[in-house]
């Protein structure tokens, strides 16, 4: 059971962290910092579809990529 208690914690803290860093990327005003950190935050979490849209809408409004998905 406390293992179970672990594994629960330790998935916990990667969605906080993931979110954090996703939250850091949207609020950051230096578009390079906010890339490292949707990287960051898709590193933790490669498949999460809230951080992949925000990361496409950020790819697309502020670097100006017409092709988000091609690029990477």
């Amino acid at each position: 059971m406390e293992a179970s208690r672990a594994s629960t914690r330790e998935e916990i803290g990667k969605k906080l962290s993931q979110w954090e860093l996703a939250y850091k990327a949207r609020a950051e005003t230096d578009p390079q910092v906010a890339d490292s950190y949707y990287r960051a935050a898709l590193g933790i979490a490669p498949d999460d579809a809230g951080i992949l849209g925000n990361y496409a809408s950020f790819l697309h409004t502020i670097q100006k990529d017409p092709d988000p998905v091609g690029r990477h």
